[in-house]
């Protein structure tokens, strides 16, 4: 057994905008070729964590650190076989804003488990 941390959603939040920095100065120079930007953010994380948490943690971060250099961001939940994705960002709009966040999960769902 393990214990969460007492201060989880604060350590979920430093990551992702530890995140944000590394790969939005990564991603920098294919931005500046007119390509598209593409995040994604992995977690296996299961028993502390969700896509809600992890996407709110992300709005936190994104309030802090510039996102403007991404294009698109998804939530990917690595524990999962196959991998699920979220989207939190897709251009100007993030979450909660984003109606395709709920559709990925039913289509997911669907192609994983059936109707």
């Amino acid at each position: 057994m393990r214990r969460a941390p007492s201060n989880l959603e604060a350590e979920l939040e430093d990551n992702m905008a530890r995140a944000i920095r590394e790969k939005r100065d990564r991603l920098a120079p294919f931005r500046q070729q007119g390509l598209p930007t593409v995040l994604l953010l992995d977690s296996d994380e299961t028993a502390l964590v969700n896509r809600r948490s992890l996407s709110e943690a992300f709005i936190r971060a994104a309030n802090r650190e510039s996102v403007e250099g991404l294009d698109e961001v998804f939530i990917a939940e690595a524990g999962r076989d196959p991998v699920w994705f979220y989207p939190i960002k897709l251009y100007g709009r993030i979450y909660p804003e984003l109606p395709e966040f709920r559709s990925f999960f039913h289509r997911q769902y669907v192609l994983t488990y059936g109707e």
